[in-house]
């Protein structure tokens, strides 16, 4: 059997994150009281876009600017963080940055501001998730 060539892997890899995603908007609007296609009418078809981010190990971490910190601007942001990897994200929790540690096989879901924000002003106030990325 041939193997896939790095794009068919992405698309392929790109098509399953975005039938998670649809699930999800599904049933954060389900849990929200929301019909379950209100964030797929809000949002028409959506944009998706893959980015891949590598940080190798640096002696001088303190010379790396990595990420600043940020709120993801998008819905959703699937995120799958660097198996055996260092700690590099981190939420802002009461002021204070709280690192996510790598679960084996598992992905990191982040809500970002469109979903936050817009639709959900009059449902309860919601605080804008800000992270940042460390490289160590």
């Amino acid at each position: 059997m041939l193997k896939h060539s790095c794009s068919e892997t992405v698309e392929e890899y790109s098509g399953e994150i975005r039938k998670l995603c649809y699930n999800l908007l599904t049933y954060i609007a389900l849990g929200l009281g929301l019909k379950g296609d209100e964030f797929e009418k809000m949002f028409g078809i959506s944009v998706q876009a893959v980015r891949m981010n590598y940080y190798p190990p640096c002696s001088r971490p303190d010379l790396v600017l990595g990420l600043s910190p940020h709120s993801d601007g998008s819905a959703l942001t699937v995120l799958q963080q660097a198996k055996g990897g260092p700690v590099g994200l981190q939420i802002l929790k009461d002021n204070t940055w709280v690192p996510i540690q790598p679960i084996p096989n598992a992905l990191v879901i982040n809500i970002g501001d469109t979903i936050e924000v817009r639709p959900l002003l009059h449902f309860f106030p919601f605080f804008i998730l800000s992270i940042k990325l460390l490289v160590t």
